[in-house]
């Protein structure tokens, strides 16, 4: 009896295992096919007539998945001197989205350090 008791709490975490294993994945699955679709269609505007039209799905994701949006942005232009205006000017004003880079997403990119 006790060898079948077993072998049911090893199917059960094996499913817990597996359920586990397969909700990871989704998430960062749907992370990249959205950060895909806005790369491929948003990041690239060079007028603003271009980026009006990317603002409603910008502000879709922003609402959905913010921090998706901000990984995105920061992958795009972290490396730019001052990328955190820049995504404001280019991106946040133009669409409405009140605030810094730092306060719509908070965390997501280091503040510079000051040279003691």
């Amino acid at each position: 009896m006790e060898g079948i008791s077993t072998k049911k709490m090893m199917l059960v975490l094996a499913v817990m295992v597996l359920i586990c294993l397969s909700i990871t994945p989704s998430s960062a699955q749907t992370c990249t096919m959205t950060t895909q679709n806005l790369n491929d269609d948003c990041m690239g505007v060079e007028t603003e007539a271009q980026l009006q039209r990317c603002c409603d799905e910008i502000n879709l994701v922003l609402d959905n998945d913010r921090l998706c949006l901000c990984l995105l942005l920061f992958s795009v232009y972290g490396d730019h001197a001052d990328f955190k205006a820049e995504v404001v000017d280019r991106f946040f004003t133009p669409c409405g989205i009140a605030g810094t880079f730092d306060t719509v997403c908070p965390g997501v990119a280091p503040s510079p350090t000051e040279d003691p």
